[in-house]
């Protein structure tokens, strides 16, 4: 059974994976956790549709997107899969999706390796990747943008904004100067006047 912390480590990385831009920083994501996505799925190569979208959007099913097929050189699994994984996260993962990134590479990749049948299904392996997505489909408050830098990461309790404590340390700094830019002018005048009522007040007092 799988510690509802070690679950919860898992969508912490499946988040880092949606936030990888290049081939090396992928390449950097695999080196680090060689274990969290099945063995072909950075191997992998989808044909593309009209505009540059790979099959396994949420169209891949429609005959029509099918037949409009162009030669166009095809996308590496990775970022098809992560393209559906980008569309889930920003609509908090609706059923369909959590189902379709569960289900798409496990099977597939049971498939190309020619297990997909046996006897006992207690021997199908449950992925990392896998818990994270069902997770999410169950939590899905967890999902969020970090308020500073965009980046989407897994929040631990409701109130979380930021995705690190630099982002959480830079965004106070950046509302301290926001505040002081528009307020600290009349912030610094009125504590001036303050002030000198009080030294007022204090002479009059000491003249008595």
């Amino acid at each position: 059974m799988t510690k509802a912390k070690e679950i919860l480590s898992d969508t912490e990385t499946l988040g880092q994976f949606s936030n990888v831009g290049t081939t090396a920083e992928a390449h950097s994501f695999r080196q680090k956790n060689p274990d969290f996505f099945p063995r072909n799925f950075w191997n992998w190569l989808v044909p593309q549709v009209g505009g540059n979208e790979p099959i396994l959007t949420i169209d891949a099913a429609s005959a029509e997107a099918v037949a409009h097929l162009k030669r166009e050189p095809p996308t590496p699994f990775w970022r098809a899969f992560q393209h559906v994984l980008h569309g889930a996260w920003q609509r908090s993962f609706p059923l369909e999706e959590s189902v379709r990134l569960i289900s798409c590479v496990a099977v597939a990749d049971r498939l190309s390796g020619k297990t997909d049948v046996e006897p006992d299904l207690l021997s199908y392996r449950v992925w990392p990747y896998q818990r994270a997505v069902m997770l999410l489909g169950v939590e899905p408050w967890r999902t969020r943008f970090c308020a500073h830098c965009g980046k989407r990461f897994v929040a631990d309790k409701p109130a979380r904004r930021f995705c690190s404590n630099s982002c959480s340390a830079n965004a106070r700094k950046e509302s301290k100067r926001h505040w002081w830019a528009e307020k600290g002018e009349e912030w610094r005048a009125e504590y001036e006047r303050k002030d000198a009522t009080e030294k007022s007040k204090r002479s009059r007092r000491g003249r008595r």
